[in-house]
């Protein structure tokens, strides 16, 4: 498996942990990644995990170092306070380690001040949605044989 895949499933499993009993304020009823983005029937706020963008840094042989910058959408009812937008924003900054001392503590290649929170409105199942995006950017090493 490329090690871009493992690392998809790797935040998957690191989102998925965001629920209360974990110390978040959020509670994430699911995170979709891949074709299971098109459902329409998730019980809200849910997260969908995408891969924006893979950018070669620099290579040797055959392996290369690269950057791979993934969104966070979480969809909530359009009835939602600002306040669980930004809630869901933190909790998913906090998951992947923002702010922690200890690098032992981060998400594994977090480039922890590159970073973005988007605010929009959204539709899912034809009905209105309030979504908050985060962005962010890993490094990683990938090996080809």
């Amino acid at each position: 498996m490329p090690r871009a895949s493992e690392l998809t499933a790797q935040l998957k499993a690191c989102f998925e942990r965001i629920v209360p009993g974990n110390g978040f304020e959020t509670e994430l009823r699911a995170v979709l990644t891949g074709p299971a983005q098109g459902r329409t029937d998730q019980a809200m706020p849910f997260a969908m995990l995408r891969t924006v963008l893979d950018t070669r840094v620099s290579g040797a042989g055959c392996q290369a170092s690269r950057k791979r910058t993934y969104q966070v959408e979480v969809a909530f009812k359009a009835s939602a306070e600002d306040a669980l937008l930004d809630a869901a924003a933190v909790d998913i900054q906090r998951a992947l380690g923002f702010g922690r001392d200890d690098f032992d503590d981060r998400f594994p290649g977090l480039i922890d001040d590159e970073d973005q929170i988007e605010f929009a409105d959204g539709s899912t199942n034809g009905k209105p949605t309030r979504v908050v995006i985060v962005t962010f950017s890993l490094i990683y090493v990938e090996t080809y044989h």
